[in-house]
């Protein structure tokens, strides 16, 4: 997981200035409520967005989308 730092915009989209922390999860069971409950004990509370990245891009070429 990234967090802490902020997207920007050059020729694509990237994450910089951030922290990476790994998780262990099951794939099968990983959801919205499991997420925000792992990221209220790494100590962020007022959450405005969530985004995610599929492994391969969409068919617009796209790589991160809004979760909330």
């Amino acid at each position: 997981m990234h967090h802490g730092g902020y997207f920007e915009t050059n020729e694509t989209l990237s994450y910089s200035n951030g922290l990476t922390t790994t998780l262990a999860c099951d794939p099968d069971r990983w959801s919205f409520f499991e997420i925000m409950g792992i990221l209220r004990e790494i100590g962020y509370v007022n959450i405005k967005e969530l985004w995610y990245k599929f492994s391969k891009l969409d068919a617009h070429g796209e790589q991160f989308e809004n979760f909330v």
